[in-house]
């Protein structure tokens, strides 16, 4: 294993504060099934409005608004995803916090799920699907949750984690398996 090229990935992430999730929220232009018959969209740009106030975007365990856990840091958009970087705190005086990022440091979740207030949408019809899709052009970005299941998997999901001690055990073993790929 080359370990100059180790120590600079490690460098990278152990720069962030302890606490700080990134990965990707949303990915744009995929069919979420709400039911028979019955899906949801995200056009690309739809939460554009939000990218200059992250902060205002909460992040909550399990979508409980009643707990927030963190807020977010940074959006970044693009035509395919909207991706985020977030602080979770982790004050004791907040266990759902703490649990939350035990759980993604050790790699058991790590998926995304968003929630949104709806702004200007449009409806498709598939008739041949018998298939009616809800697609939302602009939507007011309220929070990201860190879940168990999220609607779209793995293409919703938290990369990496920061601690105290620089990467997390899940972050360190997927970084040292890229590395003797």
């Amino acid at each position: 294993m080359n370990e100059d090229r180790f120590t600079r990935l490690t460098a990278k992430v152990s720069e962030a504060k302890a606490g700080t999730i990134k990965g990707t929220a949303l990915k744009y232009n995929v069919d979420v099934m709400r039911g028979e018959g019955l899906a949801e969209r995200v056009s690309p740009g739809a939460f554009r409005a939000q990218l200059a106030a992250p902060n205002r975007v909460m992040v909550l365990w399990q979508h409980d608004w009643d707990s927030p856990i963190g807020r977010g840091v940074k959006l970044t958009d693009s035509t395919e995803e909207l991706n985020f970087e977030a602080l979770i705190t982790e004050n004791v005086d907040v266990p759902d916090a703490r649990r939350a990022l035990a759980l993604l440091r050790e790699g058991i979740v790590d998926e995304i799920s968003v929630g949104f207030e709806w702004g200007t949408w449009h409806e498709e019809r598939d008739e041949k699907k018998h298939q009616l899709t809800i697609v939302h052009d602009k939507a007011r970005l309220r929070e990201f949750s860190v879940v168990t299941f999220g609607a779209l998997g793995k293409d919703a999901r938290v990369k990496s984690v920061a601690s105290q001690g620089g990467l997390s055990v899940a972050s360190y073993r997927a970084r040292l398996a890229a590395l003797q790929a």
